[in-house]
This record gives C-alpha cells, sequence and structure tokens, in this order.
C-alpha cells in the first residue's frame, strides 16, 4: 500500500484476492465481488489491479519461497516454458489462413522433482535461452539442490562451472559437437540415466499449471504480467502444501520413488544418542555411512574458522564423492546440528554462545564473529 494511503486493509487481504483470481480464473470485479459475497473485508476492484502492479519483485519472490515450504531438495529439475499474450481459436485461424500468435512471455524455474514444488522463477517479457537464468535461480531458492538436472539446452562450459564451483553435480545430456570443456567432462562422468529421468517432472507442473490457469496471460504490461505468473505458480506450492508422511506415502504406493526409511543416531558432543529419521530415495543416492557421517562432523568441530562447503571437503582425511558429501550436509542441517549460512559458512551449533551472537547479528561476517566471541 501507498505509504499516504488510509491504511483500511492489511496485505494478506489484497494477496488473498490476487491468489483466489489466478486459481479461478475470475476478473478483478468478480473476485472482489466472491470474497465479499463471503463475508471478507476486501479492498475494491481497481485498488486490487492497482496493488498488483505496485508489489515488489523480492515480495513475489518471498511468496513463492513461502509457499513452497523447505523441503530436503536433493534433485532439481530446471526448465522454461513459454505463455501466450492471446487465445484465439486455431480452429478459425486456419480457416482464415492467419497467422499463428507468437509466444512473447518466457517463465523459467527450478522444481524440487520429488515434491514438485517450485522453488524459485524467473519471468522474462523478452525470451532468452533457458540457460542463461539457471544462476539466478539457483541463487534464489532457499538452497541448492545436491543435483540438477535439465534438458540439452543446457549443455553449456558455463552452466557445469557454476554448478562445479558450488558443489552441485550437473545432469545435463549432451549436445552434438560439444565435446570440449573441463567441467563439461567432468560432469558427463557423473552422469545417471535414471536420475536424469526425474526432469520430466518439470513439464508435469507445467501442464498442471496451464491446464488450470491457461496457457496465456491475460495481463499486457511487464510487471503485471509478472504479478500474474508469479500468483499462479505461488498457488500451485499452496495446493502441494500436504504432510511430507502423507506424499511419501502415496509415491511409494505408486511405484514412482522407491522410499526407504533409515534411522541413524550419533552421539559427538551430547550427552545423549539424538536420532535423526530421514527419507531416502534408493534411485538417487546410495545412504552414506555412519563413520563417514562421523568423519565429516569431526571435520567441522576441528575447523580453525567457519569453513566453506569447498574448504571443508578439502580438509576431510578421507576423500569422497561431493554428491555423498552434500547429503551428509543435508541430513546434518535437518537434524539441527549445523547451519548453512548465506555468506557461505558452514556453523555448528552445538556453541551457545555463537548461536546467541550469531541470531542477535546475522549481518556479521564470521571473522568479525569469531573476533567478537574471542574479545
Amino acid at each position: 500500500m501507498h505509504r499516504f494511503g488510509p491504511k483500511k486493509y492489511a496485505f494478506w487481504r489484497h494477496a488473498l484476492a490476487l491468489l483466489l483470481k489466478q486459481e479461478l480464473r475470475l476478473s478483478y470485479r468478480r473476485v472482489a465481488a466472491l470474497l465479499r459475497g463471503l463475508g471478507f473485508k476486501v479492498p475494491t476492484y481497481s485498488a486490487l489491479a492497482k496493488m498488483s502492479m505496485r508489489l515488489p519483485l523480492r515480495l513475489w519472490q518471498w511468496l513463492l519461497r513461502v509457499a513452497a515450504g523447505q523441503p530436503l531438495f536433493r534433485v532439481g529439475a530446471m526448465d522454461g516454458t513459454y505463455f501466450s499474450l492471446t487465445n484465439p481459436s486455431y480452429h478459425y485461424l486456419h480457416r482464415i489462413d492467419g497467422k499463428m500468435p507468437r509466444v512473447p512471455v518466457q517463465a523459467t524455474v527450478l522444481v524440487d522433482a520429488r515434491s514438485k514444488r517450485v522453488m524459485s522463477l524467473r519471468v522474462r517479457v523478452r525470451p532468452r535461452r533457458d540457460f542463461v537464468d539457471t544462476e539466478y535461480l539457483l541463487r534464489h531458492a532457499y538452497r541448492f539442490p545436491c543435483v540438477l538436472v535439465a534438458d540439452a539446452d543446457y549443455d553449456v562450459e558455463r552452466v557445469y562451472a557454476f554448478a562445479k564451483h558450488h558443489g552441485l553435480t550437473a545432469m545435463v545430456p549432451r549436445r552434438k559437437g560439444t565435446v570440449k570443456g573441463i567441467n563439461r567432462k567432468y560432469m558427463q562422468r557423473q552422469f545417471n540415466e535414471r536420475v536424469y529421468h526425474q526432469r520430466s517432472n518439470v513439464e508435469a507442473v507445467f501442464s498442471a499449471i496451464k491446464r488450470r490457469s491457461g496457457s496465456h496471460v491475460l495481463a499486457r504490461s511487464a510487471r503485471s504480467q509478472r504479478a500474474e505468473l508469479h500468483a499462479r505458480y505461488t498457488t500451485h506450492n499452496l495446493k502441494l502444501t500436504k504432510k511430507t508422511r502423507d506424499f511419501q506415502q502415496s509415491r511409494q504406493a505408486s511405484g514412482h520413488v522407491n522410499l526407504k526409511l533409515t534411522t541413524i543416531s550419533t552421539d559427538i558432543g551430547m550427552k545423549s544418542a539424538k536420532t535423526l529419521t530421514v527419507f531416502k530415495p534408493s534411485n538417487v543416492l546410495r545412504y552414506p555411512r555412519l563413520d563417514t557421517v562421523l568423519m565429516v562432523e569431526e571435520a567441522i568441530q576441528k575447523a580453525e574458522d567457519y569453513p566453506t562447503k569447498a574448504a571443508l571437503y578439502r580438509s576431510l582425511p578421507k576423500k569422497m564423492m561431493y554428491q555423498t558429501f552434500n547429503l551428509i550436509l543435508d541430513y546434518l542441517e535437518h537434524a539441527g546440528k549445523i547451519h548453512m549460512a548465506e555468506t557461505g559458512g558452514i556453523i555448528w551449533l552445538w556453541n551457545p554462545k555463537l548461536v546467541d551472537y550469531y541470531m542477535k547479528h546475522p549481518e556479521l561476517h564470521w571473522d568479525t564473529i569469531k573476533r567478537k566471541i574471542n574479545t
């Protein structure tokens, strides 16, 4: 709302109307009349239209991340799709020998391959190659996946270099004539056909959204088109907010992913053993042994500074696959033993003094935190 406005309506009332408009495919007038008839206090249709254009991009991204939640996010599928500005009858175009409408609005997404939730979204009015938005989508997700699967359009050395630098495994099929590149050859040696076939889940997300909300957009300006598509993908995430246990049981019954329940117990730096229950997709990664988990925990505790993932991986006494290393960090963070900070450092959370100081000053660098704690 405007800073000089009357402040009659809270933001959640605007967000409810905008999301419900995309879910039910209504106009601003009809969604305002519907909510008003149900007893909700909502602004007028003109105020809703102005709010959809006024909302900043970072707020739409925040709504998308909140609706997606924080799943384990081991395998991320990335792809792009297009939305038309018009919705003509193709039979009529064929009869009058008319031209097919061009497709100007592009939406590139990063999807959790297991839960089919959209983790990040990039909307472009002028289409570009899909791989251009790889870094943007990965950085705007709440965390990096362990494995990134994409089609052959992402077979670019730039994508492989970014994935290797951040500890990801990019599984992309090779295009014809592309044989050069150190990072490309390194990633092609780790290519797994069974894991790559989970890329089809991103196509299922596109199909679900277009069947429910249509394959065209009604907005005309760039800001309103971005707001409309972000609202569609946010409502898609909200429809998938079931409990993780129910979702995994349904997936196991359908036979898509063979889930196994594994329980491990660790007793390092604690008075009693802490039990961590995790779900393992057996066709994605092999569950690490307990001795490897303990080795990573010991390396984190012995680190003098707050190490990054790359520095911690180099300091391990025994080498392991980077995939297994990322999976161990996922389990430790899920158990509450470590915290992966936005600046890249890994914090061991069993130091209460460090935790208290970090919660009060999360913007400080690790060197500053360490110096203040030691003094």
